[in-house]
Order: structure tokens, then sequence, then C-alpha cells
């Protein structure tokens, strides 16, 4: 699914959560039927949670214009910070690498440089509670590849803090 547009990735995405919504297909028996890996299919569905219906509807025309990469730069900031940020780069034409660098750029309302921390959204919640619950379901071996993507310092980041924040709450 390289260089594939945001429409078509998305779109790709919701077929594939669909599919597992119902619990009567794994990650890897729908990797199995795409001819693709678990982590392409978990990371499809985790883009398409990330940006539900509702942010869609406020990129409107601009997400014709970007890719699947466009996308998944910024999905971890704060929703209304990545819809500004897409609907410029659509605007602007910029590529993932000046997007990127823009999401960098971005000041910061702590002023200084200092930076500024969100909870997140519920949805944002919602989707990193659903990511982990799927990753303790993977077979070891899955989930070996996974850590060792391009993602996995952010799934034991992820990780990490879900554990010292229960440690807290449980009083540890």
């Amino acid at each position: 699914m390289k260089n594939t547009s945001a429409t078509e990735r998305l779109g790709y995405g919701d077929l594939l959560a669909e599919r597992l919504a119902g619990k009567a297909e794994t990650i890897s028996s729908v990797a199995a039927s795409e001819g693709t890996s678990t982590q392409a299919v978990a990371k499809a569905v985790w883009l398409a949670r990330a940006y539900d219906l509702a942010a869609r509807a406020e990129l409107g025309p601009a997400l014709g214009a970007l890719s699947a990469s466009h996308l998944e730069v910024v999905a971890a900031l704060e929703r209304t910070v990545r819809t500004g940020l897409l609907v410029r780069a659509a605007a602007e034409g910029m590529s993932v690498r000046q997007l990127r660098a823009a999401a960098r750029r971005r000041p910061h309302a702590a002023g200084a440089g200092a930076p500024v921390y969100t909870a997140g959204s519920t949805s944002d919640l919602a989707s990193a509670r659903r990511a982990m619950e799927a990753y303790m379901s993977w077979p070891d071996e899955g989930l070996r590849r996974l850590l060792e993507g391009p993602n996995g310092h952010l799934v034991k980041g992820l990780a990490l803090a879900g554990r010292t924040l229960a440690d807290r709450i449980e009083g540890g």
C-alpha cells in the first residue's frame, strides 16, 4: 500500500477494521488473505481509527490532495493542530518531508520552545487503548516484528507509560 492516497488508505483501513470488529477474523488471518503483513494491516486500521469520519470531514477537500504518509506524519498531534497542518500541506503542495519539518517547527503555546503536553481527545485515547488491546492478543512473533519495525519505539513508549500510570493509579 505504498504511495496510496489518503482517501484510499483510510477506506482500506475502514474495511480491515470492519473485518476485525466481529472478532471472527484475526489480524494474522486478515493479513494472510490480503497478501500483506500483520504490521501493514494494523497500521491501516490504526490510521483509519486515528482519522475518524469527523476528522476526515474537517479536512474536507484537502484530504484528496494528501497521501497516507502525510496523515501518518502528524497522526499523533492534537487534532486541531494536525488538521491545520494537513490543510496547509494540501494547499501548499508540501511533501511528506516538508510536512514533518513544519510539524517540528510549530510554535508551542507554553512559549520559549517549551513542549506542550496534551492528554489527547477521547477518540485518541480510545484508539490507543484499542491498539494496545490488539497488540496484547498478537502471537509473540508478530509482536516481536512490530517492536522491531518503524513504530516499535512508539509502542514500547506507550506500553511503558501505561504501566507507569497503572502503577500510580494502583498506588504502587
